[in-house]
């Protein structure tokens, strides 16, 4: 089990080395990289830290519909048609999560699959339509 594990490591850090060395080449690496400039949003780590943070937070699209849909009926009709799409919601998120993390080194780094990009936004403009 421990050399199993050893080796997946070992794996994701050569996978991870070979992304930020693709990234890299962009670079005239003569003059050194300044970190500033570097866009990390449309780089392979951009695509991961999507991922990671859409696996984390996919949960919050259960509120979120339940407010949407109680903006837009009645509070009764929110909690239980709203927990219905946010159950589908939420998976769908996770579901772009997985591919996110697990497609992080292919190109296109800047698509996210599901609009809004994350789900924090996405429940903090139905919490704010809702309650102001």
């Amino acid at each position: 089990m421990r050399k199993f594990m050893f080796l997946t490591a070992l794996a994701l850090v050569c996978v991870m080395g070979m992304a930020v060395n693709g990234y890299a080449d962009q670079y005239d690496l003569d003059e050194g990289i300044n970190v500033e400039t570097i866009n990390y949003e449309n780089s392979p780590l951009g695509k991961i830290g999507r991922g990671l943070i859409n696996l984390a937070t996919c949960w919050v699209e259960i509120p979120a519909s339940m407010c949407r849909v109680s903006k837009k009926n009645d509070p009764a009709v929110g909690i239980s048609l709203g927990t219905a799409e946010g159950v589908c919601n939420t998976l769908l998120r996770g579901a772009t999560g997985v591919y996110d993390t697990v497609t992080f080194v292919v190109p296109e780094y800047d698509k996210p699959v599901m609009q809004p990009e994350y789900a924090l936004t996405s429940a903090d403009k139905a919490f704010k339509e809702y309650l102001w």
